[in-house]
């Protein structure tokens, strides 16, 4: 299904998840101050599958909703999400062209695998509340990890198998990383560079 012009939700409330397959969004798709009311425990998801989109804004989702996914989207342009609040974030398989923001908000579980960014990836002040792991990715341009604000954390990075054309530059504010696990093997390459953390267990496994 192609999408010419602009869809927007703005306000809007959600009792069942939303879901694009196969879609071609040839303008905007964004999510502007929506909430979700859960009916009998349902996880109220936002799912991108086999989909493209020229700009994909989330701004402010007022409650926390389950799952936002990217499932082998390509050709995406700008992501940006202003304080999400999610309990997963899953990017799966996908190729992102343009731009990667993520600011402030709160994922319980951030998870980035076999992706492809040609663009620079942007992650500020993002509170990681389970853990972020990453697999198999290919980040052509820098990626950025930044605490401005002292109640942000991460609490476990998972390393794997992905390639850091230029960096990978985390500044932690001076807040703890309870556990960082950092997995070798001949997929893994680039520059790593941590600033401001505490770690509470540190861990190099494997081999390149």
């Amino acid at each position: 299904m192609y999408f010419f012009e602009d869809v927007i939700f703005e306000d809007c409330n959600f009792k069942n998840s939303i879901e694009f397959i196969n879609c071609k969004f040839k303008k905007r798709l964004h999510f502007l101050m929506c909430s979700s009311t859960v009916v009998e425990n349902n996880s109220i998801d936002i799912r991108c599958v086999f989909t493209e989109i020229q700009s994909f804004w989330l701004n402010n989702n007022k409650n926390k909703f389950g799952v936002l996914e990217f499932e082998e989207c390509k050709n995406c342009g700008d992501l940006f999400l202003l304080s999400p609040n999610f309990e997963q974030m899953l990017i799966n398989k996908s190729l992102f062209i343009t731009s990667t923001q993520i600011e402030n908000g709160e994922i319980n579980y951030l998870h980035f695998s076999e992706n492809v960014f040609e663009c620079a990836v942007s992650i500020t002040s993002l509170n990681i509340q389970n853990a972020w792991t990453m697999h198999g990715n290919h980040f052509k341009k820098s990626i950025t990890y930044r605490s401005i604000i002292d109640s942000t954390r991460l609490d476990y990075l998972l390393i794997h198998s992905s390639i850091f054309n230029e960096s990978f530059l985390l500044t932690g504010g001076g807040q703890t990383l309870n556990k960082l696990l950092i997995s070798c093997s001949n997929q893994l390459e680039g520059r790593l560079h941590f600033t401001s953390f505490n770690f509470e267990e540190f861990s190099i496994e494997g081999s390149n």
